[in-house]
């Protein structure tokens, strides 16, 4: 049986993760295209070519190349997964869903949070969480829409409602200390998310995310920033073994498990996933612009 090709598209500490993590599946082979900027005829060509010979890429270039390079490879049809620290806009978003389902093609963005352990099972076990609340804290290197758009995604997987009722946003400075963020958001289902966004002063801390429902209370992020770089790899794994699988079965060949490899329960938010959450993110922007709150 032939390998199958995984490509990464740019390249950094999280992008080794991954390529160190499908590494090891057995039968592949990995490709690398060391590239940061598509802006001209010939990086996008050779992105293109690049794409054409992977049967799944994983791209994660700076934030001015992002949108161009998504462009470049969905149009080739091959499968990818992105990884955007800095966000995009909903506009973009709506332009790349539209792209993807004229070119049929397979496009994901990169969420880890989605493959932890207590989420995985809630989800299978498909039990209901009603109320959500915590407080989520960022060095000052992280970009602050990046760092909500992946909280909202995680709260609206787990609320599992992508509709909102009431979102009220507020931003408080105390003393010389830095900004904090107070976010509210009930949804149209009753679940209801109270959250506080802050930057930490020095080291990294930890953050928590408590979660609740009629089987009890526990707190998702007890111990999370040791498990990030677990949580990359196992998305990585989980998005190519499963992509590949799903390709081979729809060209009428035998479906296969990568040796070593375990399907999770998660995946990677779909574009349009990722488009309602960029929706969100703009919304909470604009209150904290009207220093208001008012329903929506």
């Amino acid at each position: 049986m032939n390998g199958s090709t995984i490509g990464f598209a740019g390249w950094s500490a999280e992008q080794e993760m991954r390529c160190n993590g499908v590494e090891t599946l057995r039968p592949m082979r990995i490709l690398r295209l060391p590239i940061d900027d598509v802006s001209d005829q010939h990086d996008s060509a050779l992105l293109a070519r690049f794409a054409d010979d992977c049967d799944v890429v994983f791209v994660e270039l700076p934030a001015h190349a992002t949108g161009s390079a998504l462009q470049t490879i969905i149009r080739t049809g091959t499968p990818l997964l992105a990884a955007m620290p800095g966000g995009m806009s909903q506009h973009e978003l709506r332009h790349l869903c539209r792209l993807a389902e004229e070119s049929k093609s397979i496009a994901a963005v990169s969420r880890p949070l989605r493959f932890l352990p207590t989420v995985e099972r809630i989800r299978a076990n498909d039990q209901k969480v009603d109320l959500i609340w915590g407080e989520f804290v960022r060095t000052a290197d992280q970009p602050r829409s990046g760092h909500i758009a992946e909280i909202v995604d995680l709260v609206v997987l787990l609320i599992g409602s992508r509709g909102i009722q009431r979102l009220d946003a507020k931003s408080i400075v105390e003393d010389d200390r830095a900004e904090t963020l107070v976010l509210s958001i009930r949804f149209q289902n009753t679940g209801l998310a109270v959250m506080r966004f802050r930057v930490c002063d020095g080291e990294p801390e930890n953050s928590t995310l408590n979660i609740s429902g009629s089987w009890g209370t526990v707190n998702l992020f007890d111990g999370v920033r040791p498990q990030l770089p677990e949580l990359i790899v196992a998305e990585a794994r989980a998005f190519a073994g499963r992509t590949i699988s799903d390709l081979r079965v729809a060209r009428g060949e035998e479906s296969f498990v990568f040796d070593g490899f375990r399907f999770h329960v998660g995946r990677p938010a779909a574009l349009d996933e990722a488009q309602d959450t960029a929706r969100v993110v703009e919304q909470i922007m604009e209150r904290l612009r009207q220093h208001d709150s008012l329903a929506i």
